[in-house]
């Protein structure tokens, strides 16, 4: 693999990985917007599955012999904002802090899809962002049913 494939590569890792630290501190707010268990369990749950997201990110970021970058972007930081004064105006409504949540993984979908298919990756780094693709549409799909559960509650 050329430096420059290499390059991009790790670039394309690293905004995943910034992604991720957005959607980890989403859901940590997220947490501290609803007091239903089953919801601070599967927002928990999450906070975790994208810490360790983060991690196997590196690993690849490592492999390629980048280094991975640190901190949220503004778009991730504007969400956490948004995430948490939408909770405040509507007095902690869950179904709006599952709007956004669903928001959320919608957006790591494509970006993840994205990512995927960039050339320059590696088959090593495609096998890993498959498998973190493959569980945020289950969480997609896990939100999608939470929302219809609470609408009929």
């Amino acid at each position: 693999m050329s430096q420059e494939s290499n390059k991009k590569a790790v670039d394309g890792l690293n905004e995943l990985i910034e992604k991720n630290y957005d959607a980890e501190k989403g859901y940590k707010e997220a947490v501290t917007d609803v007091e239903n268990h089953e919801l601070k369990d599967f927002f928990t749950k999450s906070v975790q599955q994208r810490y360790e997201f983060g991690h196997e990110l590196k690993a690849e970021i490592a492999k390629l012999g980048g280094t991975p970058e640190k901190g949220s972007s503004v778009t991730g930081t504007l969400h956490r904002i948004w995430i948490n004064l939408k909770a405040m105006v509507t007095t902690h409504d869950v179904a709006a802090v599952i709007n956004e949540c669903e928001r959320g993984e919608e957006a790591a979908i494509a970006d993840y899809e994205k990512i995927l298919k960039m050339d320059e990756m590696p088959m090593d780094a495609k096998t890993v962002i498959h498998k973190h693709l493959q569980q945020i549409r289950s969480s997609l799909e896990h939100l999608e049913e939470l929302k219809k559960r609470f609408a009929t509650a």
